[in-house]
């Protein structure tokens, strides 16, 4: 089957130390440690770290999927596909000196 010509689905994947792992219209798929880490702090809408700042993981659209992505080892996540608003999320919450966790929702 041939691959569609424009994205279908909103989709964001990770790497961690060579493992894999994506997010896909509310499945999740890839390495089963990094999945099963990214499902809890979706279920318990976890402060996850990235770039030193916190921000609440959901699995309830890319984004938030994204966010808990990172909760199996935030410092060695690498962003291999991602949702426009990630970017500017993380520049917008830099941008800004407020302490608290930041909420993709």
């Amino acid at each position: 089957m041939a691959r569609p010509a424009t994205r279908t689905r909103d989709l964001v994947s990770v790497s961690v130390d060579g493992r894999g792992a994506a997010w896909c219209d509310g499945f999740w798929s890839g390495d089963a440690e990094i999945i099963e880490d990214a499902r809890l702090a979706a279920t318990y809408r976890a402060a996850v770290p990235i770039n030193g700042l916190k921000f609440e993981a959901h699995g309830e659209d890319a984004l938030g999927a994204l966010i808990a992505l990172h909760a199996h080892l935030p410092g060695r996540t690498i962003v291999v596909e991602s949702t426009p608003e990630f970017g500017a999320l993380l520049a917008e919450r830099a941008a800004s000196d407020a302490p608290e966790t930041w909420s993709a929702a």
